[in-house]
């Protein structure tokens, strides 16, 4: 949760925001897996 690059939470953002941010990072994901 404290990666910089992943400010999500840090402000409020509009839905349409929050449906990119959350492709990106999917997308993001399945380039590079994290093991969580």
């Amino acid at each position: 949760m404290g990666d910089p690059q992943i400010p999500i939470l840090s402000k409020p953002i509009r839905p349409a925001e929050l449906r990119s941010t959350i492709l990106a990072l999917k997308l993001q994901t399945e380039q590079h897996p994290v093991h969580a």
